[in-house]
């Protein structure tokens, strides 16, 4: 018995060394092929052509979005839009700025796909790319390598921007600060019991350790812990523990949850049937119509997000009014970053009076006190965010209210 036991016990750790082996030897082969001569030649070409780029030629920025989705859901390429429109009427270093997009369809290979293509077109300055973390992260490796500055303008997970990458950045907070924030918000609503839910992926995880590590910081009572698989549609186990119809012992002040977009509003819809009605919380992600589509549950919902369109100021009220007046819509968060992305590579790219890529992200790593539509922030050598603000809303009869805090 004990000899069968032993056998099993050496099968399962075999099987587990032979894919740990497998996965490294994928990433060395990865790293190596991207580091190879053949990349290195081609960072040195692209550096080439576009110092020598004639005059009368344009500034070409790839732009990589999931543009399949419905109209309506984010305004992201209209912010691009308008971003080009504002930057063709003085000219950028005298010359017209084109945006070539590209839709990734939320698939890795073909985010992938396109990384290779932008790559490997020598007339790409940068590019702006990815709401998805798995996406940018994989695609990363590729612009980095061939020395092709990356702007993503959604993705916040903390592993995105690594140390040891030159090329890579964001125009948006780093989970680290929004998970900060959201559980300083709950202390100061008196939130001191917090139940704690969460989806197996890389947002959500990262989020919830963030927001988790604050809140015990914050000496805040985490009641329950659960996770959940994406695409689960009853929530059983997490709706039987927490429904005061099943359990009444059990009491808490809040419920945080970290997921996407189809999830949590059938997550938050599930409670609400089963007689939860304490206030969510939740991360940037949810800045989203689809939270608004479940109707009055989804009231008292309270979540991140990095555009405050109640901000008073001269430019943010110009934005908006002409942004109005060019797509007869208000511009969303994604209209915002979409518009932010952009210029922030212009302002590089002008400051710098270049288009050689290495001096552009010379500029990015510096950036300091850049002014946007929604006040200034800077920019550090790692190529994250600094003082760029966090907010938040909640919804009341179906609309987003932001909070005062």
């Amino acid at each position: 018995m004990e000899e069968k036991i032993e056998k099993k016990s050496n099968y399962f750790r075999n099987t587990f060394l032979f894919i740990i082996f497998s996965i490294i030897s994928l990433l060395l082969m990865d790293k190596f092929y991207l580091q190879s001569v053949d990349m290195k030649l081609l960072k040195q070409q692209k550096r080439e052509h576009l110092l020598n780029l004639s005059k009368d030629e344009p500034i070409q920025i790839g732009v990589v979005w999931p543009f399949f989705l419905e109209e309506g859901n984010n305004y992201f390429k209209e912010g691009i839009l308008f971003a080009l429109k504002e930057l063709n009427k003085k000219k950028l270093l005298g010359r017209e700025v084109e945006a070539i997009f590209r839709d990734d369809q939320w698939e890795k290979e073909e985010a992938k796909k396109i990384a290779n293509e932008f790559a490997n077109d020598k007339e790409i300055v940068a590019v702006i790319a990815h709401d998805d973390v798995n996406l940018a992260i994989s695609s990363s490796i590729t612009y980095e390598h061939s020395g092709t500055v990356m702007i993503s303008p959604a993705v916040s997970s903390p592993n995105f921007i690594k140390k040891n990458f030159d090329y890579i950045f964001r125009n948006t907070p780093s989970d680290r600060v929004i998970g900060n924030k959201l559980a300083i918000m709950a202390k100061d609503l008196n939130f001191r019991k917090i139940i704690i839910l969460n989806s197996r992926d890389t947002y959500s995880e990262e989020l919830t350790e963030v927001f988790t590590e604050k809140v015990l910081e914050n000496n805040l009572e985490i009641i329950y812990s659960e996770k959940f698989k994406e695409g689960e549609k009853e929530f059983l186990k997490i709706l039987n523990d927490l429904s005061p119809l099943n359990n009444y012992a059990i009491d808490y002040d809040a419920i945080f949850v970290a997921g996407d977009e189809v999830d949590v509003p059938k997550l938050i819809s599930n409670a609400r049937e089963n007689g939860i009605y304490a206030p969510f919380l939740t991360g940037d992600l949810l800045d989203s119509p689809a939270l608004l589509e479940i109707g009055d549950a989804a009231n008292d919902t309270i979540v991140a997000t990095i555009y405050n369109a109640e901000m008073i100021s001269d430019k943010m009220q110009d934005f908006q009014c002409e942004f109005k007046k060019e797509y007869k819509v208000a511009p969303d968060t994604w209209a915002v970053q979409g518009y932010d992305a952009m210029m922030l590579l212009a302002e590089a790219i002008k400051n710098g009076d270049s288009l050689d890529p290495m001096i552009i992200k010379s500029q990015l790593k510096y950036m300091n006190n850049f002014n946007s539509v929604m006040g200034t922030y800077s920019l550090n050598p790692n190529g994250d965010t600094v003082n760029k603000d966090v907010y938040f809303k909640v919804v009341k009869n179906n609309k987003f209210k932001y909070l005062n805090f």
